[in-house]
């Protein structure tokens, strides 16, 4: 496989075995080599996919490449995004109504600052005449 990526580093190779737990040998000896000396582990779980299931007792290196875990994350991911869209949502229209709150309640104040002005003008001094 190295020899096959080394002449053409855009080979995409199929590996198959006679059972799980060899395709899970394979695949953990191409993660611990590596596919180039200078590839991270993030550029390494782009290019490697396992399909299939999991040997009974998988290593957590080789559950970052299978695809039902890719999946899962990627799934994760987005109700992530969901979830963070949501709460973003929330505090703005928390933000909008205590504005509008504070707008209301300053109306409020004005109209009971004119309507004290104008009972006053009238001579009602004390609230009970306010009725």
């Amino acid at each position: 496989m190295s020899m096959l990526l080394h002449a053409d580093p855009t080979a995409k190779i199929n590996v198959c075995a006679p059972s799980n737990a060899a395709v899970d040998e394979i695949l953990s000896r191409v993660a611990k080599k590596g596919i180039s000396e200078d590839e991270t582990e993030e550029e390494l779980a782009r290019k490697l996919l396992r399909i299939g299931a999991l040997s009974h007792a998988p290593e957590a290196v080789l559950k970052q490449f299978n695809l039902d875990e890719k999946l899962r994350l990627k799934a994760e991911g987005e109700v992530n995004v969901q979830i963070s869209y949501a709460k973003d949502m929330m505090k703005h229209l928390e933000a909008v109504s205590e504005g509008l709150l504070d707008e209301e309640y300053d109306r409020a104040e004005e109209n009971i600052e004119a309507f004290l002005m104008s009972a006053k003008r009238v001579g009602m001094t004390h609230p009970s005449q306010y009725e």
